[in-house]
């Protein structure tokens, strides 16, 4: 959703423009803006699982079980240095 709105706003796609889209649209919309941007989206879906990555926070999670009330929260841990490691080989923007 952060992408899409970095190309909406006509922004080139990059780590800092990523950042201050996200924070722009939490300071105007809430802390669960990227969680409004994805209902839609997953409401068009037509797919029995919906996966979700990414989600930043209690905001989020609180939204989703309001709106979606079979919504599961799967945690994932890793070492900060498999996710940069991760990252790395994904390259820019990956």
């Amino acid at each position: 959703m952060i992408r899409n709105a970095v190309k909406a706003s006509g922004l080139e796609p990059s780590d800092t423009n990523f950042g201050a889209t996200a924070n722009r649209l939490r300071a105007e919309r809430g802390m669960d803006a990227i969680g409004q941007l994805c209902i839609p989206e997953v409401e068009r879906q037509t797919a029995s699982l919906i996966l979700i990555d990414g989600i930043r926070g209690d905001s989020e999670v609180n939204l989703f079980r309001k709106v979606f009330p079979g919504f599961t929260l799967v945690r994932i841990d890793s070492s900060f240095g498999n996710r940069l490691s991760r990252v790395m080989a994904r390259g820019p923007f990956g």
